[in-house]
């Protein structure tokens, strides 16, 4: 992702570029639906552009969908709060919004929500949190019922996607002083662990069941900001500020290998489906593919 070409679909075998989604900007998360067919990416303010390069309108904040096939723009929606989060469910048929701002100006609000779409038609079915907690990331269950949204002051907050009732309240603040802010959240494949990463280069794992940790790893110099689980649920990784990303065994809560590039802050992070390759993006717009096995 850059935010002077927008975002760039590349092929996973030769990393190069199938096409550019031509958008906003300044953009910030997006999301590949599951079956590779739809891009959706949010943006806090820009001109928002139609594929074919005609200029469309002026946005604050918006959702931008796109074809991932052809790069045809399909949609757009605007709303009054700042974007920081976006995710897809495994099933495709919604899409979850996380704002760390709302109202005017947006930047610097006092509260945030997050909200969820259904993708074909795009109707809102509503926000499921508002109370002025500043959404940092989201991700959804395996099975599609659940979502968990993590806020900026170390809470992690699982919620009923049919319901939208609050199920459990996951909460680094209370067990640790001063709390930690939440950059990435993520379930395991197997849908029985959620793996958040903060500020204070620490990976907590918890137990959906229980809404307990029951792992904290440690060994990152700065910010956890990406997180991902091998497809086989035993395996986590973690990108960090400090340009490495480490695998972790997610029941002993140790270090199995580093990876270094000369590239700086690591983004992003995705297991291949097989689990043997990773690939990472990085802040200077480079992805690197690993093989893990």
């Amino acid at each position: 992702m850059s935010q002077h070409i927008g975002v760039q679909l590349l092929d996973a075998q030769t990393l190069q570029s199938l096409h550019p989604l031509y958008s906003p900007e300044k953009g910030w998360p997006l999301a590949l639906s599951p079956d590779f067919k739809l891009v959706a990416s949010a943006y806090d303010e820009g001109d928002v552009y139609s594929h074919d390069g005609l200029y469309s309108y002026e946005a604050r904040a918006c959702i931008v969908l796109n074809d991932a096939i052809t790069g045809k723009l399909l949609r757009t929606r605007t709303q009054s709060c700042g974007l920081s989060a976006i995710a897809f469910s495994p099933q495709g048929n919604l899409l979850a919004s996380g704002a760390d701002s709302c109202g005017p100006g947006m930047v610097g609000g006092s509260t945030g929500e997050w909200t969820l779409w259904r993708v074909q038609s795009h109707d809102l079915r509503g926000p499921l949190l508002s109370n002025g907690d500043q959404v940092s990331c989201i991700a959804f269950a395996p099975d599609g019922k659940s979502v968990v949204a993590g806020v900026y002051e170390g809470v992690l907050k699982l919620w009923n996607t049919q319901s939208g009732q609050l199920l459990k309240t996951l909460d680094v603040a209370t067990r640790r002083r001063p709390f930690s802010e939440i950059y990435a959240v993520t379930f395991a494949p197997n849908g029985k662990i959620i793996a958040s990463g903060y500020d204070n280069n620490q990976i907590w794992l918890w137990d959906v069941a229980t809404g307990k940790p029951v792992q904290v790893c440690t060994g990152h110099t700065k910010a956890v900001v990406a997180i991902a689980f091998a497809p086989d649920s035993k395996v986590v990784a973690s990108g960090s500020a400090d340009g490495t990303i480490k695998l972790w065994d997610v029941f002993s809560g140790q270090v199995i290998r580093t990876l270094r590039a000369p590239h700086g802050v690591v983004h992003s992070i995705a297991f291949a489906p097989n689990g043997q390759t990773l690939a990472s993006g990085y802040g200077d717009g480079t992805v690197a593919l690993w093989r893990i096995k």
